[in-house]
């Protein structure tokens, strides 16, 4: 398919491309990461990506320590924090709670973005 299209072929997610590159050994195309904040611009080359504000790290181990379930699962993405409450639905709105608490501890630009099964503090 990328050889029919010139190239012009590349995975986009809001996953790690170290994600997409284990999903889908051997192939590495073009990529973009987590939302854009991380990427490959040649099919085999270096992955660039934002760092992780310090901020991030501990405001994760408050939020764990806050919802203390081992329901809950904690996922820090570089310089995005996610919290997944699939296997505890009646934390969803504690945790949003959480995030929303915290937006004015982080660099300007980052938002809150809610799902079904959890919430997520991105840039």
């Amino acid at each position: 398919l990328e050889l029919q299209l010139d190239g012009a072929l590349a995975f986009i997610t809001g996953r790690s491309i170290a994600a997409v590159d284990h999903l889908f050994q051997p192939l590495r195309l073009r990529a973009a990461g987590l939302y854009g904040l991380e990427h490959r611009l040649a099919r085999d080359g270096p992955v660039e990506a934002a760092g992780e504000p310090a901020d991030i790290a501990a405001l994760a181990e408050e939020i764990e320590a806050e919802l203390d379930s081992a329901d809950v699962y904690i996922e820090r993405k570089g310089p995005i924090l996610a919290i997944h409450t699939r296997a505890a639905p009646h934390l969803l709105q504690r945790a949003t709670q959480l995030i929303e608490q915290a937006l004015d501890r982080l660099p300007v630009g980052y938002r809150v973005l809610a799902g079904n099964a959890g919430v997520e503090l991105m840039p």
